[in-house]
Formats: structure tokens, sequence, C-alpha cells
């Protein structure tokens, strides 16, 4: 049997080897950003945001117990992660490409938020405060069925009006049908898993489309 002592010895290393890691990923990433890429103030902008929001979400304030991780998310994992992205290849910083972050991160949305749902009456017990204990059970199933399907609606304007090559998500659809009807049912015990397959299955043919479009047909860029 393993000495409870040895395991906070363990525990207590492990947590300060990864600060120690954090560190210094911080203190590097710095580093290249003021003295080897263009834009460096904006880029710093960015990263320091995207550092912050990543320590506040549950650090400091905790604003996953304030109804503000669901923000957080999809702002850190949408357009702060591709703003950051564009600005430290191109050199410049407009706003056009947040269009092409919005399916991914609303969808990422949707695997919190589903999460949220299931764990409500935990999380209001325990004082938690998330948006899905403020919409309801109703609420939040409209709440996750917009996040789900408006990255469909998404693809399919660009699609039609630009690349058939952005159609090519839509063979997810059906399994989106499916993760609805399993919300809507109240079988919420594996919906967070399933929808972030399903994240990772959209962000594959995603990329797939962006690749087999022409540069020329991505509006705005």
């Amino acid at each position: 049997m393993i000495e409870p002592s040895l395991i906070t010895f363990w525990s207590r290393t492990t947590l300060r080897l990864s600060a120690d890691f954090y560190t210094e990923v911080v203190v590097f990433a710095s580093y290249s950003l003021f003295y080897f890429l263009p834009q460096r103030w904006n880029l710093a902008l960015i990263f320091f945001g995207g550092l912050s929001s990543s320590f506040l979400y549950t650090g400091g304030i905790g604003l996953k117990y304030l109804a503000l991780g669901d923000l957080v998310i999809i702002i850190t994992f949408g357009p702060l992660a591709v703003m950051f992205t564009f600005l430290a290849q191109t050199g410049t910083l407009v706003l056009s490409p947040l269009l092409y972050a919005l399916p991914l991160a609303m969808n990422t949305e949707a695997i919190l938020h589903s999460n949220n749902t299931r764990d409500m009456d935990g999380d209001r017990r325990a004082g938690v405060v998330t948006i899905a204990i403020l919409l309801g059970k109703m609420g939040s199933y409209s709440f996750y069925v917009l996040l789900l399907f408006i990255p469909y609606i998404i693809f399919c304007v660009l699609g039609l009006n630009f690349s058939l090559g952005f159609l090519l998500p839509l063979l997810t659809f059906p399994i989106a049908f499916d993760l609805e009807k399993q919300f809507r049912q109240g079988h919420l015990s594996r919906i967070p898993q399933r929808t972030a397959k399903l994240n990772l299955l959209l962000g594959i043919f995603y990329v797939l489309a962006c690749i087999l479009t022409s540069p020329d047909a991505f509006p705005g860029l």
C-alpha cells in the first residue's frame, strides 16, 4: 500500500514541475513575440489576453463559477486563437478571419455547455453558477441546438456562395441530429464526449475543405 505522505510528495512535485514548465513556456513565447515576430505588440496583447483567460477560468476570481466560463471558452477557442495565428503569419490585423473561427468555436462551446447541463444539479448544490443553471433545462436545450446547428448554416452560406468545398463538414450533419435528439430526451450522460467526437470530425472536414478550396474563394482574405 502506498503511503499517503508519498502520494502528497509526488503530487506537490508534479504540480511544481508543471508550474515551472508553464513559466518557461510563457517566458520563451514572450521572448519570441517581442523579438522575432512582426506586429509584436498586437501579438503580445492577444497572447497575454489568452494566457490571462486560461488562468482566470478556474483560478483567481474563477470565471467558470460566475457564469462567464462559456464566454471565455468561445472567445479563447475561436476568435482569439484564429486572430493570433493570422496575425503571426501575415503581420496584419483584420476582422474577416473571425468568420472562419465561429463554426468550431461554437461547437467547442457546445461541449462545455452540454457538460454543464448534465452537471447542473451538482453545480447548483456546490454554489457554482453556469449558463446552464441560469437558462434552465429548456433554455439550455435551445442554446445547445443553436451552438450545434449555426455552424452548419455558416458552412451552407460559404459553400453556396463561395466554394462547394465548404459543404464538406455537412457530412457530420446526421451526428449532430442524433446529439440533438439525445439531448432533448434527457440522455445527457455521454453527450459531452459524443459532442467532442463531433468536434473532432467537424474540424477534420473543415480543414480538408480549406485545403481543397482555392485561396481566391475565401471571402475577406
